[in-house]
């Protein structure tokens, strides 16, 4: 896999896991300003993440887990599940 690849299926992970972390909201019926309200975070920058324009820091992932109750492990692993497998 050559860097750009390798930055590409990051970049694809990123955006992943903000459609997940949506998703949950979405689920819980909570909106992403509420969530950026209830962790004191701009809701341009919780949109950031969640669009991902900007990967999320693993502190941050937790932090919004930890507000909507979910655990960070399985929005992560259900991004990696739709990020396919390396092409090789």
């Amino acid at each position: 896999m050559t860097a750009r690849e390798t930055t590409e299926r990051g970049e694809r992970f990123t955006t992943l896991v903000g459609a997940e972390l949506v998703k949950a909201f979405h689920d819980r019926g909570i909106s992403g300003r509420s969530v950026a309200a209830l962790i004191g975070m701009h809701p341009t920058v919780l949109h950031g993440y969640t669009s991902g324009r900007r990967a999320i820091p693993l502190t941050v992932l937790i932090e919004i887990c930890d507000a909507i109750g979910e655990r960070p492990y399985t929005l992560v692993i259900r991004a990696y599940d739709k990020l396919g497998p390396i092409e090789r």
